[in-house]
């Protein structure tokens, strides 16, 4: 018996369709939702159509009086990730800020996250920030770079526009400093709270 094979794409939902299918829940629950508050959403919750959801409906119950989602109500009503924290944090420090960044560090502290482990979300942002820097220099396309590095493509589209702050100089010292830090933290010479916290005041002296 012959039997047929249906090829099913697996490849994550891009951003456009994931804005797609947020206007038609709003379109259906008769509800209006700004450009800037769908970007946002997407930056915090990403592709997880059952997430997005749930957000959403969280939203919708939040300005059901006006029945208009703006950015600020996502911001107050949508949860910052832990990888978007990481992306404020060199937001800041790319910008020289690194009170603000030291700041949302001691957030992610009170949330309970170890600093291993924003270390290491850290480094993995540097890395990706070099790799992207190196590809788009050499003109591969936003699309050929997300498939290289197995990424999704928006986490592509935040590379390009937050490295525009970095040198590849800056991005290789930055990697450095990263990889310094984790050793010193690992042989028990830092302590590793204080350590991250130093490491992103430097990263903000040297950007």
């Amino acid at each position: 018996m012959k039997k047929e094979v249906e090829a099913i794409d697996v490849s994550p939902l891009s951003e456009e369709n994931v804005y797609k299918w947020i206007q038609s829940i709003m379109k259906k629950e008769h509800f209006e939702i700004e450009s800037e508050a769908k970007e946002l959403l997407f930056q915090r919750v990403g592709a997880n159509l059952m997430l997005m959801h749930q957000e959403l409906n969280k939203c919708m119950l939040y300005t059901k009086d006006v029945k208009r989602i703006t950015k600020v109500d996502v911001a107050d009503m949508v949860a910052e990730t832990v990888e978007q924290s990481i992306f404020t944090v060199i937001e800041f420090a790319a910008k020289g800020q690194a009170g603000k960044a030291v700041h949302t560090y001691h957030g992610l502290l009170r949330q309970k996250e170890e600093p291993l482990a924003i270390l290491a979300l850290l480094t993995r942002q540097f890395r990706i920030f070099y790799q992207v820097k190196m590809r788009a220099s050499k003109g591969y396309t936003q699309k050929e770079i997300a498939s290289q590095l197995k990424v999704h493509p928006y986490v592509i589209k935040l590379a390009m526009q937050q490295m525009k702050s970095f040198s590849t100089e800056s991005l290789r010292l930055a990697i450095i400093h990263c990889a310094d830090t984790d050793y010193g933290i690992k042989s028990g010479r830092l302590e590793k709270e204080m350590a991250v916290e130093l490491l992103l005041i430097r990263l903000s002296e040297s950007t």
